[in-house]
């Protein structure tokens, strides 16, 4: 009996074949997945965008709160040069029987007090004016030696002299006291009603911390 072999199949390699193939596949479908993974974790994340709904894009502005200037104190002048006699200069008013003094600082010249009116005026500050009221006796004030020592003192400017009489009502309701500025007071005054009859005068006073020198008006008769 004649028996036939059949030429064999290429199985087995054919069966290798089909498994490489298949082993190379996978291998590269996990290195497509292991770099997919990777990417993911180090891929950069997108920059995160805030939008304003305000409708405005305005930055706040800082509030600065305004500090409160601290006022300079106030120079005080201080002048002590000699003072000669003041000018009194009265003028009066007949319609409202009002009288006005002028009160003159002047300069210090050698000598007892001449003529006011020719001696040269004090035109700086620091200078203490005041005036008041003295009976006359014969041809000048009712004034000694008790009211010029006080005179010499501008600090006793706002007391009462020992001779001073109280009869004079200034018409802006101001003081007998005043700084001299630029060597020059003013008042504005009426006798007052109850003032004794009689005759008086103002006497003009100028001082300063170191000086001090006086004068008086015209006579005036009540």
């Amino acid at each position: 009996m004649q028996q036939s072999v059949k030429p064999q199949q290429p199985g087995g390699n054919s069966q290798i074949h089909t498994i490489m193939i298949t082993a190379i596949t996978l291998f590269a479908l996990s290195g497509a997945i292991l770099g997919f993974a990777v990417g993911a974790f180090t891929h950069p994340r997108p920059t995160q965008i805030t939008t304003n709904t305000s409708g405005t894009d305005k930055k706040p502005v800082p509030i600065t709160k305004a500090k409160t200037p601290t006022p300079s104190p106030t120079a005080t002048i201080t002048n002590t040069q000699p003072l000669g006699c003041p000018d009194i200069v009265t003028s009066f008013n007949n319609l409202n029987g009002t009288t006005t003094i002028n009160l003159i600082a002047k300069q210090k010249t050698v000598g007892t007090c001449g003529d006011p009116k020719t001696e040269a005026n004090m035109t700086s500050d620091g200078i203490t004016c005041r005036i008041f009221l003295a009976k006359a006796v014969d041809k000048h004030p009712a004034i000694d030696g008790s009211d010029v020592a006080l005179f010499k003192d501008i600090t006793r400017y706002s007391g009462t002299f020992p001779h001073e009489i109280a009869g004079i009502a200034l018409s802006n309701g101001g003081s007998l006291t005043q700084p001299c500025m630029q060597g020059q007071a003013s008042w504005t005054f009426t006798l007052s009603p109850t003032l004794d009859k009689g005759k008086y005068y103002i006497v003009g006073l100028t001082g300063n911390p170191a000086h001090y020198n006086y004068s008086w008006s015209a006579q005036l008769t009540k």
